[in-house]
């Protein structure tokens, strides 16, 4: 008897089970919102970018001067042209210590000695010289054309025996070297940053200063232009960081405002440098000790962010007359032997490789438009 019931026990409970399988819920799928892409203002690309299917070519509207380092020299002479193809020309020798190209020419200024020189570098040789007493060598000469292009100010750094003297001002005719005009700015010495313009009025900060100053070299006059912040120049205007967030473009002939430029995402340290492309589409803030190992590449279009970059060893930026593009370059290896070109609103990176000998490194470049 226990025996059939321990039977009709059992039917009951697998009759049970099957029953509560049956009335579960079928599980249905969970509706989710389509991921979306993070904006410029958010994202913070995450370098190295793999390099790209078709590599950048080397712009064609400018020429681009290598200056060649060699293990165990003091005084690196040796140059050599960038071509289109990313390859190195053959190496030249030039004497005199090159230190501001002259746009729209194949000449640059060099010095000498308390002296000033224009040197031609395709003939190889000093065209002119002129005189610059107390010419102090640690910084390089501030250069840019007058405003008929016939001629150029120069304003270069003095010293005594033993503190800086104030600087002093040129106008040079450029064919000939005929000094036009000529005196000291009595009232600017030591700086931390100045810029010409192509009225010969000097744009400066002060050493350990974000304040911006104009002085007008003909009569002297000094004055405040009410700003603050990091500053930098290109093609005859000034852009000065004013805060984390907003960048100001002022008319360095005359000190108007011309615009003003809102970051996204506001930058979240303080830069040590910033940098203007040629056609004013692009800024760059470096950070770190110089040369920099981390660049942050922004549209003054836009204002976005286009490339958050970070190295190991610093890198120096050279904004190419081609719009978008960027020259780097290493130099604190005496084994950097390379420059890579970067298009950072696509954010390519394409390395050159430049086929030196061994012991051999990149100085600097300089570039001139075609």
């Amino acid at each position: 008897m226990q025996k059939v019931y321990r039977m009709v026990l059992l039917g009951l409970v697998v009759g049970l089970l099957c029953n509560c399988q049956a009335q579960q819920p079928t599980p249905t799928a969970v509706s989710q919102a389509t991921p979306t892409a993070p904006s410029a203002a958010q994202a913070r690309p995450t370098l190295p970018i793999a390099t790209p299917t078709q590599a950048l070519s080397v712009p064609a509207n400018e020429r681009v001067l290598v200056k060649i380092t060699r293990l165990g020299t003091q005084l690196d002479k040796h140059y050599a042209w960038l071509t289109t193809t990313g390859t190195l020309t053959a190496q030249r020798l030039y004497e005199p210590w090159l230190v501001a190209a002259i746009p729209n020419t194949s000449t640059m200024i060099c010095f000498k000695y308390e002296t000033l020189c224009l040197f031609d570098l395709e003939e190889n040789k000093i065209v002119w010289e002129v005189a610059a007493p107390d010419f102090f060598g640690s910084l390089d000469p501030f250069v840019t054309l007058d405003q008929d292009a016939q001629g150029i100010y120069i304003v270069y750094g003095r010293r005594g025996k033993i503190l800086d003297l104030p600087m002093g001002w040129l106008h040079v005719r450029l064919s000939d070297g005929i000094v036009l005009e000529q005196t000291i700015l009595t009232k600017v010495s030591t700086i931390r940053s100045g810029w010409l313009s192509a009225t010969g009025d000097f744009w400066f900060q002060p050493h350990n200063s974000d304040q911006l100053w104009l002085y007008a070299p003909r009569n002297h006059n000094l004055t405040f232009a009410s700003v603050e912040g990091l500053v930098t120049s290109s093609q005859q205007r000034l852009f000065v960081l004013a805060n984390h967030q907003t960048v100001i473009e002022l008319n360095a002939l005359d000190g108007l405002l011309i615009r003003s430029i809102e970051l996204s995402p506001a930058l979240a340290l303080d830069p040590l440098n910033i940098m203007v492309a040629p056609n004013l589409d692009q800024v760059a803030f470096g950070y770190g000790y110089p040369p920099h190992n981390h660049w942050q590449i922004y549209s003054l279009k836009t204002g976005q962010l286009l490339e958050d970059y970070h190295s190991e060893l610093g890198i120096n930026l050279v904004p190419s007359y081609q719009a978008g593009y960027w020259y780097t370059y290493e130099t604190q290896s005496t084994m950097a032997n390379f420059v890579e070109l970067w298009h950072p609103a696509t954010q390519q990176h394409t390395l050159l490789d430049l086929h030196q000998q061994f012991g051999e490194g990149i100085g600097r470049l300089w570039l001139w438009p075609e």
